[in-house]
């Protein structure tokens, strides 16, 4: 079958199954733009196949999900392997021995091996343990946390989201112990400001912990103002207060370092991954302090904490397989040149486009802010660059609370040849909607 890159046409077969869908799932799935989505197939490496055979380029990474690429076949020989041998577990029962070999694996990555482990499946699953543990071990339960964050939206995590619409609706349910701070971005010279909130707070009722994202994903790509971290970490240690870094996105190699605040040489009380951990199988783990993890305790000899899938066999044995690639692979640097990659092409083009602001992020986690122009929001400019992408063969996603950040998250393996043609198609979408929409 020839290649073809973009949407040849009609919907077909994807509209039949969008429309059944929609039909059966809960409203909030139902988008409003019924033309936009379509119905993924296969994907492998950054290629990515729809039911209508489409094919497109993934600078997305589906979230950040696939960082060794779709179907890596290294994890698809891992998975195979461990299908044979076992599927599920009894995690907080009976232990397997694909749980210590991923351990091991992992603690080889990071700077600081001073970790227990403790196993979700989502990232949401590890930001919720972290925030059960932390309150166990310091006997409060109030949080400092940031605006824009996005730390998941089950129903634990959701109390710590810095995004009014995830949370308005469900207020009644969630903690009002929660004190939430402007989120010191790059740009923005608020790190001393919020410095001496945060030194108020801590000093005066100090909560259990403070969390934060070294950057903010779907807050908008944010990167945390240098030094911050750092100085966050030690105001934390002198009062007496966990910090806790989720790097549920900007971890496993997507900056550059295997986690985001080795940039701040910075050890967090506790750190949360997820996402691109365990190369599309639902796998994540809050790594914790000793006296910290210590801190639950079983009742009556059961687990007050776990999960039918704690220790999911096939996400460890697909997170062994990940890890290897990162080193094998020298994909930490390929994130860096990822991000060179991306800037040397996209920012003098992008000094010429009214309607974007900047091209920021670390890595392989990039984004373009778009800003109102021409009568338009910038999130309305930049769902009209995702959906026309789409068109034209590319995936990408809109981040930060108003959708006005085209998100730029490939897979750490692509190809610069795949990488090259998207950069070409973001220009190209760019330049006809400057002509098209926005003459003077």
């Amino acid at each position: 079958m020839k290649r073809f890159f973009g949407q040849k046409g009609a919907l077909g077969h994807s509209r039949r199954v969008l429309d059944e869908l929609w039909e059966l799932e809960p409203y909030e799935m139902v988008p409003e733009d019924r033309d936009f989505p379509i119905v993924l197939f296969s994907a492998k490496g950054a290629r990515v196949r729809d039911l209508n055979g489409n094919f497109y380029v993934d600078l997305s990474s589906f979230f950040g999900v696939s960082s060794v690429g779709h179907s890596n076949p290294k994890c698809l020989r891992a998975l195979r392997k461990q299908a044979h041998r076992l599927m599920n577990g009894m995690g907080d029962m009976h232990k397997s021995h694909v749980a210590l070999r991923f351990i091991k694996t992992l603690k080889k990555h990071l700077r600081d091996k001073d970790y227990k482990v403790f196993f979700g499946l989502s990232g949401s699953d590890a930001v919720e343990a972290a925030l059960k543990f932390a309150c166990a071990a310091t006997g409060r339960a109030s949080f400092v946390a940031f605006e824009g964050a996005y730390h998941g939206l089950t129903l634990g995590a959701l109390q710590v989201c810095g995004q009014e619409r995830f949370r308005k609706q469900f207020a009644p349910l969630l903690n009002k112990h929660v004190q939430f701070l402007p989120f010191p971005a790059k740009g923005l010279g608020l790190k001393e400001k919020v410095l001496e909130r945060v030194r108020d707070l801590l000093g005066q009722n100090p909560p259990a912990a403070v969390i934060i994202e070294p950057i903010q994903g779907r807050g908008g790509i944010r990167v945390c103002e240098d030094g911050f971290l750092r100085a966050l970490f030690e105001e934390c240690k002198k009062n007496g207060v966990i910090l806790i870094c989720d790097e549920v996105w900007t971890g496993a190699g997507r900056t550059g370092r295997f986690l985001a605040s080795d940039y701040e040489d910075v050890a967090p009380d506790i750190v949360c991954l997820g996402k691109g951990l365990s190369g599309g199988v639902p796998l994540s783990c809050c790594l914790m302090r000793d006296w910290i993890a210590d801190a639950v305790k079983s009742c009556d000899g059961e687990a007050v904490h776990t999960s039918t899938f704690y220790a999911f066999p096939l996400g460890c044995a697909s997170a062994i397989a990940v890890l290897e690639e990162i080193e094998e692979r020298g994909l930490l640097q390929r994130a860096k040149e990822i991000e060179k990659r991306v800037l040397e092409v996209l920012v003098p083009f992008i000094s010429r486009m009214p309607f974007v602001v900047e091209v920021r992020g670390k890595g392989a986690m990039l984004g373009i802010e778009v800003k109102d122009h021409g009568g338009k929001t910038g999130g309305q400019i930049a769902y009209s660059i995702m959906k026309d992408l789409l068109k034209e063969g590319v995936i990408v996603t809109t981040e930060g609370e108003k959708g006005n950040v085209l998100a730029i998250n490939p897979p750490l393996t692509i190809d610069f040849c795949d990488l090259d043609f998207g950069l070409r198609k973001i220009q190209t979408v760019m330049e006809k909607l400057t002509n098209e929409q926005f003459r003077d």
